[in-house]
């Protein structure tokens, strides 16, 4: 039996739940998927108290990662966003990470059950002001979790966008944790993050992750990243054109960030994944993580 109720307290969520499968989605951390359990496996662990440091499971538009100087020129004209990322000075993971959701509708069909949350942008934000509506579509069944991202320019000027999702998975033991997916090219970063060059690589074999540390962004080939720790098997999988896999390793060493994105970090400037969206125009991605016996 599949189930929808709202948690009525501070952080304003629902959850989503079937048997030993559940979902929770903060709607005040921009429809932030916070915990996700497949077949009574944690994939995604909660830790909403250290959000505003580690972006779980964020939304992230227009941009991902990092634009440089929180500069960019778009149709001649220079916009200067808020520089989030103190430290290196850049704007950081967009602009709705934080925003506050509501919720629409919600569905039982097909052994699954399906919320659909919404945020519309009517105020001009610093360095973007374009109006905008974002919808969340978070399908839950017994053995996997799918999110369907529709953005729709509400105004009368093109913008440009590119995509990301944040999500953490958790590994019991992250010296037997390993990562397979299919990329040709890796970005090289400078000391602040901001990609500078592209290495040639040939990723087809799993990678171990042992004492490794990662923050890296691989083009991938294939859409599909397989992921394996001692205590289950998923796949995360993306019907982007163009897809694009940020790898991290937190100090932590208990969860991996896998964040598929459709453009790379100061895509805004280098306009590697970059799209245009015209007024009244609409664009959707899927993503999907499904866990395997």
């Amino acid at each position: 039996m599949f189930r929808v109720k709202t948690i009525e307290n501070k952080q304003n969520c629902i959850e989503l739940s079937s048997n030993n499968s559940k979902a929770i989605i903060n709607l005040n951390l921009g429809g932030s998927l916070q915990e996700l359990i497949l077949q009574g496996k944690t994939i995604i662990a909660g830790n909403s108290e250290d959000y505003k440091n580690n972006y779980a499971s964020s939304i992230l538009f227009p941009f991902a990662g990092r634009t440089e100087d929180g500069k960019y020129i778009f149709q001649n004209k220079e916009y200067q966003l808020l520089c989030n990322d103190k430290e290196n000075n850049n704007a950081l993971h967009g602009l709705v990470y934080d925003k506050k959701f509501t919720l629409v509708e919600q569905a039982e069909k097909n052994n699954a059950i399906s919320v659909i949350i919404h945020f519309e942008e009517i105020e001009k934000a610093k360095g973007f002001p374009f109006l905008y509506q974002i919808t969340l579509e978070y399908t839950l069944s017994n053995d996997s979790l799918q999110l369907k991202m529709s953005v729709k320019n509400n105004d009368t000027n093109t913008f440009p966008f590119f995509l990301g999702w944040h999500p953490y998975f958790e590994t019991s033991n992250i010296k037997h944790t390993s990562v397979s997916f299919q990329a040709n090219k890796k970005i090289k970063y400078n000391n602040r993050l901001v990609p500078t060059d592209f290495l040639d690589v040939n990723i087809t074999k799993p990678i171990m992750f042992k004492e490794q540390q990662f923050d890296d962004c691989f083009f991938l080939t294939n859409n599909t990243i397989d992921f394996e720790t001692p205590d289950y098997k998923i796949s995360l999988e993306s019907d982007a054109k163009n897809a694009y896999l940020q790898m991290y390793t937190p100090p932590h060493r208990k969860s991996v960030a896998l964040e598929p994105q459709t453009g790379i970090s100061n895509s805004l400037n280098n306009k590697i994944g970059l799209q245009n969206l015209e007024p009244q125009k609409e664009y959707s991605i899927n993503w999907s993580i499904k866990k395997h016996d």
